[in-house]
């Protein structure tokens, strides 16, 4: 029973571990003098919801954010740049990692999105063609888009940090 009880426990940490979930949507409160700024993991693949990537603002770790979540970080008017260190469970894989840099001005919200990009690979011997990862795109999304998405994702507590 107790072998059960820790394979259940290991289970849980592995699925839930680096990100802090919320029941609730969480708004962040914005004032004239800041930006706010979301980051949201999109799925492409049907293996990649396992993937938790560290998130860097300016080369700065901030976050570890898995697939199908979003977070968010306020910052004053300036130039960022937010990356991925590209993840998988058996740790960092840098033909995953990305980055977008982003000039930002005070009193606007920001929705960047980042998916992993896939190529198909074909093996000439064996006449097969597979799915690959290929790196992470980053994009910048409007309003619109970045609200619809961040409705069907889970909320990770914001960053730790604000620029």
């Amino acid at each position: 029973m107790g072998t059960l009880k820790n394979m259940i426990f290991l289970c849980l940490l592995v699925f839930f571990g680096g990100c802090a979930t919320m029941n609730s949507k969480e708004i962040p409160k914005m004032d004239n003098s800041t930006s706010v700024v979301y980051i949201i993991h999109e799925k492409v693949l049907s293996g990649d919801t396992l993937l938790k990537e560290k998130i860097f603002v300016n080369g700065q770790s901030q976050s570890k954010l898995k697939t199908n979540y979003y977070t968010f970080f306020y910052a004053k008017p300036g130039e960022y740049k937010v990356e991925n260190e590209g993840g998988t469970l058996f740790g960092s894989d840098p033909k995953l990692a990305g980055s977008i840099e982003i000039k930002l001005e005070a009193g606007k919200v920001y929705y960047l999105s980042y998916k992993i990009k896939t190529k198909i690979i074909e093996t000439a011997h064996i006449n097969e063609k597979r799915i690959s990862p290929a790196g992470a795109e980053w994009t910048i999304l409007d309003e619109a888009k970045g609200k619809e998405l961040i409705e069907k994702m889970t909320f990770c507590k914001p960053i730790k940090d604000n620029f």
